[in-house]
C-alpha cells in the first residue's frame, strides 16, 4: 500500500513539474527574440541544411564570420541582417538536427520565426523529458519520492535552465540521453550487465557519440560504474564484466560508425569529430592564454568562478543580461546552505545502504567528469558559460534537495556558515568602509528563517527544496518580462 502511494506521488508530483516547467519554457520559446540564445544562428542553420538539402553540412572557412557575428549581436539580431552565415556548429554530431530537419520539412513555406519556433519547440519538449528523467533517476536511486520531487523541481525551474532549453540548440537532448544513461546504470544489480541490459547500454552510448560532444562524459562514466562493480562492489563477475564491456563497446562503435567515417572523408582521418577544423575556423574567439596575459591568474580565475556562477542560474542572451546583483546573491545564500546541510549529512552518514553509497558514487562521478571536461574547454577558450554544466544538472539539483531538507533537520552547521560569511563581510565592509548591509540583512534573514524551519515536523522538512523551486520560477517569469523581452528584442 506504501508502495503504490509513493508512485502515486512521483507520478502526480512528476506531472505538475513538467507542466509548469512546459508552460514557462513555451513562454521563453514565444517570447525570446529571434536567435537571442548562444549560438541559436548556427544550431538553426545546421538544421535547416539537411532539411533543404537532405545533407549534412561541412564546415568551412567562413562558418565563423566574427566580425559581422559582433556587429550583428551588438545590434540585436536586426531583422534586416540575415543569418544565412552564421554556420560555424556544422561539424556537430547530427541526431538532433536531424530531428528538428523532420519538423522543418513539415513547415517548408512558413517564414522564418514560425521555422525557428518549431525548432524551439523540439527543445522545450526534450527538456520536459529530461526532467521526468532526472525523477525517475533519483527515485531508482535513493527510493525517495520526496527527493526526487524536489530534485526535479529545482532543476526544472533554474532560470537559464528554461532558456537553453527553450532555444534551438542540441542540449535538451544531450540531457536526455545522458539521463538514460544514468537510469539504465541505475538498475537493479541483477539486471544492469546482461547480454540485453549491456546492447541496450551500447545503444544509448552510442546515441550520445551522435547527440552532443558534451554528452560524451556518458563514455567514462560507463566506464568507472563498471569499475566500480567490479573492483568495489564486487558484485559483477570477471568474465561477464569483459563480455559486457565488449558488447557496449561494439554496439556503440557500430552505431556511431557511418557519422565517423563520414567525417573521416571530409576532414581527414586525425579529426573524425571535426573538432580541430572548428579551432581552425573559430578566428576570432577570445584564447584563454590571451586573457592570461591580458589580466593574470588571480582576476582570471575570479572572473571564471562569479561568471560561471552567474551564468548558471541566469545570463542570458549572448551573455549580455545578467539577473540583478540581489538575485546572485540570495541564490548564493541558498547554495550555501545546501552546502552546510550536505556537510551535516555528511557527518551523520544517513546514507550507509551500499545501494545508496553506489548512487552517490554515479552522482558524484557524473558531476566531476562534467567539471572537468568544462576545466578543459576553457583551457582553450573562454568560455565561463554556467551552462556547459546543465549535462551535469541531475547531481547538483539533488545535492541541492537533499542539502535543503538536511540544513532543517541539522541546522547547526549551515548556520556556522551563514555566520562565517556574515563575519567575513562585516570584517571586509569595515576595512572597506563601507558596510554590505544588504548581504549582512539577507543573512540574517537566511539564519531566522533557517531556525523557524527547524521547528517544522519531519515531514515538512522537503517544502524547503519545494519553496527554493517556486522562487526560482517565480524569477524565471521575472527574468523572461523584465530582462530578456525589452533587454534583447531589435
Amino acid at each position: 500500500m506504501a508502495v503504490e502511494r509513493e508512485r502515486r506521488v512521483l507520478g502526480w508530483g512528476v506531472a505538475l513539474i513538467v507542466v509548469v516547467y512546459l508552460a514557462l519554457a513555451t513562454l521563453y520559446a514565444v517570447r525570446t527574440p529571434a536567435w537571442q540564445s548562444p549560438d541559436e544562428p548556427a544550431h538553426y542553420n545546421y538544421a535547416a541544411t539537411i532539411a533543404a538539402e537532405g545533407r549534412l553540412p561541412v564546415l568551412q572557412a567562413g562558418d565563423y564570420p566574427a566580425a559581422y557575428l559582433e556587429e550583428i549581436k551588438a545590434r540585436r539580431f536586426a531583422p534586416d541582417m540575415p543569418i544565412d552565415a552564421i554556420r560555424y556548429e556544422a561539424h556537430q554530431p547530427p541526431a538532433y538536427y536531424v530531428l528538428a530537419a523532420g519538423l522543418l520539412r513539415l513547415a517548408p513555406h512558413a517564414d522564418l520565426a514560425t521555422r525557428l519556433l518549431l525548432v524551439r519547440m523540439l527543445s522545450v519538449a526534450l527538456g520536459a523529458c529530461s526532467l521526468a528523467i532526472l525523477a525517475l533517476l533519483t527515485h531508482r536511486l535513493f527510493g525517495s519520492a520526496r527527493l526526487a520531487l524536489g530534485a526535479a523541481a529545482l532543476a526544472g525551474s533554474v532560470p537559464m535552465f528554461i532558456a537553453i532549453t527553450a532555444a534551438a540548440n542540441n542540449d535538451a537532448l544531450a540531457f536526455v540521453m545522458l539521463g538514460l544513461v544514468a537510469l539504465h546504470l541505475a538498475r537493479p544489480r541483477e539486471a544492469r550487465w546482461s547480454t540485453r541490459a549491456s546492447a541496450l547500454l551500447g545503444l544509448l552510448l552510442g546515441l550520445c557519440l551522435l547527440v552532443k560532444f558534451q554528452a560524451y562524459v556518458a563514455l567514462p562514466l560507463v566506464g568507472g560504474l563498471w569499475l566500480y562493480d567490479l573492483l568495489i562492489a564486487r558484485d559483477l563477475p570477471w568474465r561477464r564484466a569483459w563480455r559486457s564491456a565488449a558488447l557496449v563497446a561494439a554496439t556503440a562503435l557500430l552505431l556511431a560508425a557511418p557519422w565517423l567515417a563520414r567525417n573521416i572523408s571530409v576532414y581527414g582521418w586525425r579529426d573524425p569529430l571535426g573538432l580541430v577544423r572548428h579551432d581552425a575556423i573559430v578566428v576570432g574567439q577570445l584564447r584563454t592564454g590571451e586573457l592570461l596575459a591580458e589580466i593574470g591568474w588571480p582576476a582570471y580565475l575570479l572572473r571564471y568562478l562569479r561568471t560561471t556562477f552567474q551564468s548558471f542560474w541566469g545570463q542570458f542572451g549572448w551573455m549580455a543580461a545578467p539577473l540583478p546583483p540581489r538575485a546572485y546573491l540570495v541564490i548564493g545564500l541558498i547554495c550555501l546552505v545546501a552546502l552546510g546541510g550536505l556537510a551535516a549529512l555528511w557527518r551523520a552518514r544517513a546514507m550507509a545502504t551500499p545501494t545508496m553509497w553506489r548512487g552517490v558514487a554515479l552522482l558524484l562521478l557524473w558531476a566531476a567528469l562534467t567539471d572537468a571536461a568544462y576545466l578543459w574547454y576553457n583551457l582553450q577558450f573562454v568560455q565561463f558559460q554556467g551552462r556547459y554544466l546543465f549535462p551535469a544538472l541531475a547531481p547538483i539539483a539533488v545535492a541541492l534537495a537533499c542539502g535543503l531538507a538536511a540544513a532543517i533537520r541539522r541546522p547547526w552547521l549551515p548556520l556556522a556558515c551563514l555566520a562565517l560569511l556574515a563575519a567575513a563581510l562585516l570584517l571586509a565592509g569595515l576595512l572597506d568602509r563601507d558596510l554590505p548591509v544588504t548581504s549582512l540583512v539577507l543573512c540574517a534573514v537566511a539564519a531566522a528563517g533557517l531556525v523557524a524551519a527547524s521547528r517544522l515536523p519531519a515531514r515538512l522538512h522537503w517544502l524547503a527544496p519545494a519553496l527554493a523551486a517556486l522562487g526560482l520560477n517565480i524569477l524565471a517569469l521575472y527574468s523572461l518580462l523584465a530582462i530578456i523581452v525589452p533587454q534583447l528584442a531589435p
